[in-house]
């Protein structure tokens, strides 16, 4: 499976694909940034200090003064076990009368040494992020207050909670929605590369002249104006310096609209406007185009020659607008267009070339029809249309080769829509 891939196809394919780049990139922006309304949940800490404190009676004898470290040692403990217990999350939660789930955690750790413990809050709910540190240290102090009367205990906090700032959302957003983007673009330059890397039809035609077997003699481009004006001019530069002495031209599709017609018709153009007086020649009897792109409306055609029903002096129309470029326009009809073709092309063909400077003949799709195998071996060069990113690099080969196994003169190929 042949595989050729360059930097300017993934540019090319970018450049073509432009409004669609830019919608992806929009849709991920707009969908992160909106996710926080959403999804966003922000988890808010603050810190409270309960300090205890255990009051000797004035008679306590000399060992229980020795014990006081212990004790109050002891009490600490307790209200530490009590700080990082789910129950004290409960409590807290039905005093101030909070939704279940708002608060995420409560933990607790000694300061150091000291008879004080700092309770560590984590909850949703930015705006009672302190009160409920501080009810959290109350709930302590009271249960360890009522839970060992004896040495008297005192509990407060030493050290209330500082108020937190709420997260803002329209800067996540922000935030979100820049990273959209981000992965938006991303994602559709990924999905660029792979589109490009795993298609293999034509795309750069000197790149694709070895898997072709054919020399690409010229790129057409996509759409109408003075680009695609200059690419036939410089076809026309290169066709008349390789086949100085052609006076005939067959151009084929290698695959179902292909650009035949369009390049016959712009090909034709090109070398009336350089003084050259030429004949087009719509040999596709099937679907004929050429009359709609060069604007002429025959009374006769190239069916009518071949059946003798008409001369070629007669059949060939002045095309409007362009001195020394005529048409012999091609037509539908009963009889096969292949047979016919075989049967009386070579003679009108022979005529023509004394007539004009240059004959230039588009034939339907080469693997569709047997029309352009019948007389591709007339004229004295035949070129061949891949289509941009849809002719692949087998139906193109195959085609060059099938021209060149009937007796067709392959000058090249030309790729359209570049």
């Amino acid at each position: 499976m042949e595989l050729y891939a360059s930097f300017s196809d993934v540019m090319h394919f970018f450049k073509r694909n432009w409004v669609k780049f830019l919608l992806v990139i929009l849709l991920f922006g707009v969908v992160c940034g909106l996710l926080p309304l959403k999804l966003a949940k922000y988890t808010y800490t603050t810190n409270s200090t309960l300090t205890i404190n255990c009051q000797l009676p004035g008679n306590a004898s000399t060992d229980f003064r020795e014990q006081y470290t212990g004790i109050l040692y002891n009490r600490v403990q307790s209200v530490l076990v009590q700080s990082n217990s789910n129950s004290l999350v409960e409590k807290t939660t039905q005093r101030l009368g909070l939704k279940k789930g708002e608060i995420s955690k409560i933990t607790g750790e000694q300061m150091r040494s000291a008879p004080a413990v700092k309770l560590t809050v984590q909850t949703t709910n930015a705006d009672m992020a302190a009160k409920i540190a501080d009810t959290a240290a109350d709930i302590l102090g009271e249960e360890v207050v009522q839970r060992f009367p004896s040495p008297k205990l005192s509990a407060f906090i030493s050290d209330r909670a500082v108020l937190v700032v709420s997260h803002s959302k329209k800067s996540a957003m922000i935030k979100s929605g820049i990273l959209g983007l981000a992965f938006g673009f991303i994602v559709f330059l990924c999905y660029g590369l792979i589109r490009v890397l795993s298609n293999h039809s034509i795309r750069s035609g000197k790149g694709s002249a070895e898997l072709v077997g054919a020399k690409c003699l010229g790129e057409i481009p996509h759409g109408d104006g003075r680009k695609q004006a200059d690419a036939f001019r410089e076809l026309r530069t290169v066709l008349l310096n390789q086949t100085k002495t052609s006076r005939s031209l067959l151009i084929e599709d290698t695959g179902k609209d292909s650009g035949a017609p369009q390049t016959a018709a712009g090909l034709a153009v090109s070398l009336a406007q350089a003084g050259r007086r030429v004949l087009a020649v719509d040999a596709d009897l099937r679907s004929p185009q050429m009359a709609d792109l060069l604007g002429v409306k025959p009374a006769q055609n190239l069916r009518d020659v071949l059946i003798g029903r008409s001369t070629l002096a007669e059949a060939a129309e002045a095309v409007p607008d362009h001195d020394g470029l005529f048409l012999l326009a091609g037509a539908s009809g009963k009889d096969d267009p292949a047979d016919l073709l075989a049967r009386s092309f070579p003679a009108v063909l022979k005529e023509a070339e004394t007539q004009y400077d240059s004959v230039i003949i588009c034939a339907p799709s080469q693997p569709d029809y047997p029309d352009a195998d019948s007389i591709a071996a007339f004229p004295q060069a035949v070129l061949c249309t891949a289509k941009y990113g849809q002719t692949s690099f087998s139906t193109a080969r195959s085609a060059v080769s099938a021209s060149a196994d009937v007796g067709g003169k392959v000058a090249g190929f030309v790729v359209v829509g570049a």
